[in-house]
């Protein structure tokens, strides 16, 4: 694996996050309204610089009108395609040096999501 690609979970949930809010057409404004925060949280969330707590999951399933499994699925099958990309998964804690590359592992998620 290449470990010069770099990302974290919440990076991938983030753009899963960001994925599914376009295919709905809502805004930031409107996502973060629904989920009871400002839209600059929603914004670090989608960005991967802040992480979901389960209360937060349970809001993001249900502003999506999913079960809570099935967002995990979502998240579970970004991170496989993310892997597949040659792109480690690693620990938040692990990319806090290498941020411009666990923005590179973000950017491979965003491109492959958009297809």
């Amino acid at each position: 694996m290449n470990t010069s690609r770099i990302t974290h979970v919440d990076a991938i949930f983030g753009q899963v996050v960001v994925s599914m809010r376009k295919e709905r057409g809502m805004g930031q404004d409107v996502l973060s309204k629904r989920l009871g925060i400002n839209q600059p949280a929603l914004s670090r969330l989608e960005r991967g610089e802040s992480a979901a707590n389960v209360a937060m999951l349970v809001n993001i399933s249900d502003a999506f009108e999913l079960t809570l499994p099935e967002l995990m699925s979502e998240l579970i099958s970004a991170k496989h395609s993310v892997e597949k990309m040659a792109v480690k998964v690693v620990p938040k804690k692990e990319t806090s040096n290498g941020v411009a590359l666990a923005l590179l592992g973000a950017a491979a998620l965003a491109l492959l999501i958009s297809r």
